[in-house]
This record gives C-alpha cells, structure tokens and sequence, in this order.
C-alpha cells in the first residue's frame, strides 16, 4: 500500500490464482492499514498462469466520479456540504480559515477537495479538511549514514544573516542563533514595512534602524528560515533488522500527517517534519518505508500560496486602516474572474481601487470631481486624467501608435503612429536650440514660421487671389535677382503702364 498526504492511497496486491475468482474490476478489496479496515477499489488487474497481481484504489477515490456542474461559493464548510451532498460522505472542516471561495464548476469532488488549499482525509466516509495529523512529542536522532535511511538536506534558501531594509535605509545585520552552526553565513537583504498610528510622525534613522532590528528577529522566529529543508526516508523493514532500529522504533506509531521533531547530528539543528508518505506491508501490518518531510510544492501549490498571502497582506492592511481610523473603509473581494480591491475615505471623498481580472488590469483613483483610470491588457496601455465631465485628457499607447485625446473647448487629439503625427483641432510647434519657435501651426490652422531657412520652396499656387499673390501684392518693397514672369503689376498697373506714367511724369516722353 502506498499513501500520500492529500493525493495518492494505491494498493497493489497479488493473489494465487486459485484465489482469483472474485476478483475483477470495480470489486472492493479489505485490508488491514495503519488506520484501521479499509476498502479498496480495483481498477486494473493483470493475470498470469499462476498469480494475478491487482491494483486499487481507497474507495474514497469514487468521489472523482461524483460531477459538480455548477460553480460552489462559500465558506470551507458550506462548500464540503454542497459538493458532499447524497454521496453518503460527510464533511468537517477543523482550519481556522473563514474567507468566502468560489470554485468554478464542470469538476469533480477530489478535485474541489485538491484546490481549497487544506489539507485532507478521509475516516470512517468522513471527510477531515484541514491540517491533518499532530505533535506528539516524537523525537528521532538523524546523520549515522546508515544505509537504510535517505537524508536530503537542502540549505540552498536558508538565511542566518539578515539585512533588514526600509525603503532607501539599510539596518544593521541581525544573525540568526544557528549562524555557526555553518560553513558560512547566508546573508541576505530582507524589505519590511514600517507604519505609525499616527499619519503626520515621521520617525528618525535610528528609530527606523531599530525597529528593522526586531522585525528581522522576528521574522526568524516566524518563517524558520535558518533552518535547513529536510527529508528523511527511513527504510523501516530493512533498518529493524539492525542495532540501530531501536532508535526508530517509535516511528512505528507515527500516522499520516503526524509531526516528528528530527534532529540533525550534523548541523546541531532541530526540525519539525512530518510524515508525508508512507509504504505499508497489508500481510504482515508494518510499515515497509516512511517518508518524513514537506510535502512536494507544485506549480499551482505555489500560485495558491502566492495568492493567499496577498489576500493575507490586504486583510492586514484591512485591520490596520480600520484600527488606525474610521475614516476609512477597506473592500476586498474575491470573485470568479477578479480580484477587487478598494480603499475609500469617505470624509475627503476620495477612493482608490484596484481591479485584477483575467487578462487585464484596472486602476482607478477619484477625489471630489477629478478622476484617474487606467487599463492594462497585454496590447495596450490606456489611462485617463479627468476633471468633471466636461475636461478630460486621455492617452492610448499599442504597438502601432501613442494617442492624446483632448476633451474640454477645443476637443483635440493627437495621434502618433507610422505615418507621422496628426493633429486635430490644436496647435503644433517646432522650437530650435536657441528656444525660438521656428514654425508654428495655430488652433485655425494657420502656419506661422520665423527663423526658418529653406533650400528648396515650391509654390503650387500662384494665381490671382491666392495666399502667395496676396502676399507679394501687399509687400511695400520686393526685390528679386531673376525674376521669369510674363506680366508684372506695380501699384495695380501692368509693368508696361507703370514705365510709360512714369517716363510722361519726368518728361521723357
């Protein structure tokens, strides 16, 4: 028999073929376990001349073949009454957890029971959520290397040396009381929040310096971070037949879940592990190895874990603000699809929230008429400065374009992308180095341009009434070195006109 913590509990057991007659798939075999009389369910068999070798499954298992359709919402409690209902199980939560879940639908029981983030066992079709197992005292000595128990020590995170820092302050190193009893220390820098009661006290350096002192040291106490992560596999059928075995002996009463205090000869170390595992002989009642440790993190174990401590980091903040002041109120919900977070001060009217939804993410912060928002998906970045409803900026960014949107009087936008920039109903300046505004572009449309030079200029249109015959007509003094024209007018004449007046004033002709 092989049992896990919260997953497998297989059988596989072999039977002489005379012995095979009622053994099939689906048949229910009862053993012996470290539990009491348990059942068995086989799924798979395989048959030879002489023997037939089966494997099964604890009839609890049969629970994965119970669908859940619909989405369950509530606490631990509600929910093992909901998925539990009519399978002729029943369930106790004995956590301390209270928070409200939502597991989505189109599942099964076992995986329901896999995702609440407790551990779990199944007694007499009683389903035990929460920490399984407990302390009674057992204590075993490790590091003989004796062949017949596997030790896996792993020191690759621990920390005997911390830096606790503040935002910009770097506090003292504090050392772990286990710092010598390395090869060398492992120091590492550790950030901690410091808050006040009051909102206006700002503390000192030193008084910063002293309390990331006490946070490092009870930040030890709390995460047992200088200890080393332990693994034992203690062969225990092979090991009772040596002199050693008295020493273990004691592991015979241990069950699943049980905490055994282990110390390391080595390191000079104490570490609470417990049995995760274990293999158990069904003829001869004894068990064949037990594992004792933690159990192995998944992928989703640690996406869980991630998101419980910041559900944990919120509610703090939660306690904290309601605790500090009443002008506060501090919303945290957990929905199908999001995560919603909001802080409000109602006497100022102000708000800011945070939404977390799949795929993309939504800030908002108001205060009496002004507003600021911003979405973030994977393509785009979109955020928006308001005041009121009448004015209003607004800004998109993707891969093609950044966007500026005016709401207010002239209701502008400006678009960059791969075509240039466009401007709509505003202005536009070019500044040189020396801060002159070389050309410009008003709200009309109108081109302005000082201390421009140009070396090539081609005016489309020259006719009567246009911009360029106006401004050549309403100059008081034009000069040209070469000048290619067929008619030319001075003062409202024809060139031709103007000479001749002008020779008949002076006479000439």
């Amino acid at each position: 028999m092989k049992v896990a913590l919260s997953s497998e509990n297989e059988l596989e057991a072999t039977f002489l073929i005379d012995e095979s007659e009622n053994i099939a798939n689906d048949k229910l075999i009862k053993v012996d376990a470290p539990e009491g009389k348990q059942l068995y369910r086989i799924y798979d068999y395989i048959k030879t001349s002489n023997s037939i070798k089966v494997y099964a499954r604890n009839k609890y298992f049969d629970l994965k073949e119970k669908a859940i359709i619909n989405n369950v919402k509530g606490t631990r409690q509600q929910i093992l009454n909901t998925i539990l209902s009519g399978t002729g199980y029943t369930g106790k939560y004995v956590g301390g957890n209270t928070d409200i879940l939502t597991i989505e639908g189109k599942t099964n029981v076992i995986e329901i029971l896999s995702s609440l983030e407790e551990e779990y066992i199944i007694k007499d079709n009683v389903v035990i959520l929460g920490r399984v197992g407990a302390d009674y005292g057992y204590t075993v000595e490790f590091g003989y290397n004796l062949d017949d128990i596997e030790e896996d020590i792993s020191t690759d995170d621990v920390i005997t040396r911390i830096y606790p820092c503040y935002q910009e302050i770097i506090g003292n190193p504090v050392d772990s009381k286990y710092i010598n009893n390395y090869p060398l220390a492992h120091e590492r820098f550790i950030d901690f929040e410091i808050t006040t009661e009051e909102d206006d006290v700002e503390l000192t350096e030193e008084q910063i310096k002293t309390i990331l002192q006490e946070k490092a040291k009870e930040y030890f106490i709390s995460t047992e971070c200088d200890k080393p992560v332990c693994n034992y596999n203690v062969k225990m059928i092979n090991l009772s037949e040596t002199t050693e075995y008295k020493n273990y002996k004691i592991l015979e009463t241990v069950n699943l879940g049980d905490t055994v205090t282990c110390k390391n000869k080595n390191l000079n170390i104490n570490c609470k592990e417990r049995c995760i595992s274990y293999e158990w002989d069904i003829n001869d009642r004894k068990y064949i190895n037990i594992e004792l440790g933690q159990r192995t993190e998944t992928y989703s174990d640690r996406i869980l874990e991630k998101e419980k401590n910041i559900i944990q980091i919120i509610d703090d903040a939660k306690d904290k603000a309601e605790k500090d002041t009443n002008n506060l109120k501090v919303i945290m919900e957990k929905r199908d699809s999001e995560i919603e977070l909001s802080v409000t001060n109602e006497i100022a009217n102000r708000k800011a929230e945070i939404k977390v939804l799949d795929g993309k993410i939504e800030e908002r912060v108001t205060e009496d008429d002004f507003e600021a928002y911003r979405i973030t998906t994977a393509k785009e970045i979109s955020q928006k400065v308001s005041a009121g409803a009448e004015f209003s900026s607004e800004m998109k960014q993707n891969v093609d374009a950044f966007k500026f949107l005016f709401k207010g009087a002239s209701n502008g936008e400006t678009i960059i992308d791969s075509n240039g920039i466009t401007v709509k109903c505003g202005g536009f300046k070019v500044i040189n180095s020396s801060g002159n505004t070389v050309m410009e572009f008003n709200s009309k449309g109108e081109c302005i341009a000082k201390y421009m030079s140009a070396t090539d200029l081609n005016c489309v249109n020259t006719d009567k009434g246009s911009t360029f015959y106006s401004m050549l007509y309403n100059m008081e003094l034009a000069g040209f070195k070469n000048l290619n024209a067929t008619k030319l007018a001075i003062g409202g004449q024809h060139i031709y006109d103007y000479i001749v007046d002008v020779l008949e004033d002076k006479g000439l002709l």
